[in-house]
């Protein structure tokens, strides 16, 4: 039989090792548990998002002739606006006075300190 004799130095080693894995899966256990927090935080913002639109929309309906015919039809404009027919609203670079493309989120023209050009209230969001 093989018998493998180890150092002090080997089992310092393998302790060492022992804890660092360990360290590193509490670490992975607590982003984990910090994500799912994040996450249902995002899910509850969407659930009231969710709530505020459909309140708006049945108030709209209330005191205008708009149908829901009308709200799908221009959803259908809004979301082809970008090129895309895929329900989502992709917001594109606008130009500045400087003409630069600014990006989306950027507050200011990177080239020149302008403020960014905004198309509608939605681009601050």
């Amino acid at each position: 039989m093989y018998y493998f004799k180890t150092t002090r130095m080997d089992r310092h080693h393998m302790r060492s090792a022992r804890f660092a894995s360990q360290r590193a899966t509490n670490n992975m256990i607590e982003t984990r548990r910090r994500m799912s927090r994040e996450i249902g935080g995002v899910e509850d913002h969407i659930a009231r998002l969710t709530l505020v639109c459909e309140a708006m929309w049945t108030l709209i309906q209330d005191h205008t002739e708009l149908s829901d015919e009308d709200l799908f039809a221009r959803i259908g404009e809004l979301d082809d606006a970008d090129g895309q027919s895929d329900l989502k609203m992709t917001r594109v670079a606008q130009t500045c006075e400087c003409g630069a493309k600014v990006p989306v989120k950027m507050a200011t023209c990177q080239f020149c300190g302008a403020d960014a050009p905004y198309s509608t209230p939605f681009d601050l969001l």
